[in-house]
C-alpha cells in the first residue's frame, strides 16, 4: 500500500490548511492511500522519536504540509534515511516563505499554486530538488445544481469574502525604515500599480531595468525580501479600491471578512453590508446562497485561487481580475465573468449590467461549475497528487 504522511498544522489561516489536510486524508483513504497524519508539537526530541516510529514501521514514500516552517529540517535526517521525499506545499508567493526555502534539504519540493512562483522558486532557490505548479482545488457544500428558479431565489446577488489589511498601518510603518528604503518600497507599489499585468518579481525587475540599474541574482532577491511587504500593500489597496468601487455606485456587495472597520466607517449607511469574520464552513454555505462571488487575485499572474473553486463549485458565477492561466481554463461570460485588473472605474459599470441579467448569470455559473467538477475538485487534486508528484514512476 502507498503511504504518504500528511503533517497536521496548528490553527492558522482560520484554520483553512488544516481543512485542506483533513479533506487530503479522508480522500486518500478512499483511493486506498494510507495518511498518516502527524501532529506538530513544541517538543522537537518527541517528535523525532514519533517520526522514527512511524518510518521505522511503515514504508512511506511522501510526506506534505501546507506552508512548512523552516523547523522542518528537524526531520531532514530521518527523511533521507528512509528515502522520504518531502513537500512543501505553498499557497503565497514564495517571498513569504523565504526562510523554508532557503533551508531546504535533500528530497525537499515544493508545489506552487502560480506558474510565477514556480519559476521564482527554481531561480532563487537551487536547494530545492523538484518544484510543481499545481492550482488549488475548491471546497463544495450541499448546495449542488439548482435550476434557474431556485438560482434566482439565492439571497445574495453579489459577495466576497475575504479579509483586509490595514494599508494606512503599514504606510505608517515606514517611518521606522531609512529614506531610501521608503522611496524604493514606494515605487515598487507604483510599478505594480501600473503595470498590473506583471507579476510581483516582473515588475521589480523591469523597475530596476528602466532606472539603469542592475543586480546580481542574490541581491536582487535580498532587495525583494527586505520590500516584500509592498506586495501585501499592493494586494490590499487593490481589495479596498474594488470593494469601495462598488459602495459608491450603491452595488450591495455583501463582505464577509475581518479588518473592514475602516470601510465600514467610511460608509455608515452600508453597515448591513459588513458581516464580519466567518469560518470556512459558513464560508462555503454562502457561496452556496449567492448568485455571484466577487474574487480579487493576491496579485498571482500566473495561477488561481481556491476562492473561484469553491464559489463554482457551490453553483455561484465568479467574477475575476483575469490573468494568463485563468484565460486558458474560462471563456468570458461563458463560464466566468472577467474585470480589467488595470483600473476599477469600469467595475460598477459591469457588475451592474451582469446583474440586470440573472438568466446570463445562471447559464455562466453552470459553465463554471462543469469546469470546476470536471477537474478542480479535492479530489482531482489528490489524484494529480498521487499519480504526478508522490508517486510518479521516474
Amino acid at each position: 500500500m502507498d503511504r504518504v504522511i500528511l503533517f497536521e498544522p496548528g490553527d492558522i489561516c482560520h484554520n483553512s490548511l488544516g481543512y485542506w489536510t483533513n479533506l487530503l486524508a479522508d480522500i486518500f483513504t478512499e483511493m486506498k492511500i494510507e495518511a498518516i497524519r502527524f501532529r506538530l508539537t513544541d517538543d522537537p526530541d518527541q517528535m523525532k522519536r514519533d517520526m522514527e516510529s512511524i518510518l521505522a514501521g511503515n514504508q512511506v514514500k511522501a510526506a506534505l504540509m501546507f506552508n512548512a516552517s523552516p523547523g522542518f529540517v528537524l526531520f531532514a535526517e530521518l527523511f533521507r534515511e528512509y528515502k522520504v521525499s518531502f513537500y512543501n506545499y505553498i499557497v503565497d508567493h514564495p517571498l513569504f516563505h523565504h526562510r523554508s526555502l532557503a533551508n531546504a534539504f535533500e528530497g525537499y519540493n515544493v508545489i506552487c499554486m502560480d506558474a510565477d512562483h514556480q519559476k521564482f522558486v527554481e531561480n532563487y532557490y537551487p536547494g530545492v530538488n523538484k518544484v510543481f505548479f499545481l492550482p488549488l482545488a475548491g471546497m463544495e457544500g450541499n448546495s449542488g445544481k439548482q435550476d434557474l428558479t431556485a438560482f434566482i431565489k439565492r439571497p445574495y446577488d453579489i459577495i466576497f469574502t475575504g479579509n483586509l489589511n490595514d494599508t494606512d498601518h503599514m504606510i505608517n510603518n515606514l517611518a521606522n525604515y531609512p529614506q531610501d528604503h521608503r522611496d524604493l518600497y514606494m515605487k515598487w507599489i507604483e510599478y505594480m500599480l501600473l503595470n498590473a499585468h506583471l507579476s510581483p518579481e516582473e515588475a521589480l525587475q523591469k523597475m530596476i531595468e528602466d532606472a539603469g540599474g542592475a543586480f546580481s541574482k542574490e541581491q536582487f532577491l535580498g532587495l525583494a525580501l527586505n520590500l516584500k511587504e509592498a506586495v501585501v500593500f499592493v494586494r490590499n489597496y487593490i481589495r479596498e479600491e474594488v470593494i469601495s468601487s462598488l459602495l459608491e455606485n450603491d452595488i450591495p456587495i455583501h463582505i464577509f471578512g475581518s479588518g473592514w472597520d475602516k470601510l465600514k466607517q467610511k460608509y455608515p449607511d452600508k453597515e448591513a453590508l459588513f458581516h464580519g469574520d466567518v469560518s470556512i464552513d459558513q464560508t462555503i454555505r454562502l457561496n452556496g446562497e449567492s448568485k455571484m462571488v466577487l474574487n480579487i487575485l493576491p496579485w498571482f499572474r500566473a495561477g488561481s485561487h481556491d476562492r473561484i473553486i469553491t464559489a463554482q463549485l457551490n453553483g455561484a458565477a465568479v467574477l475575476t481580475d483575469a490573468n494568463g492561466y485563468l484565460e486558458t481554463q474560462y471563456t468570458d461570460r461563458e463560464s466566468i465573468y472577467y474585470f480589467g485588473n488595470d483600473s476599477t472605474k469600469d467595475l460598477p459599470q459591469l457588475v451592474e449590467g451582469i446583474l440586470s441579467d440573472p438568466e446570463s448569470i445562471y447559464q455562466t455559473s453552470l459553465g463554471g461549475m462543469e469546469i470546476a467538477r470536471r477537474d478542480m475538485t479535492w479530489g482531482a487534486l489528490a489524484e494529480r497528487l498521487a499519480k504526478n508528484v508522490f508517486f510518479a514512476k521516474e
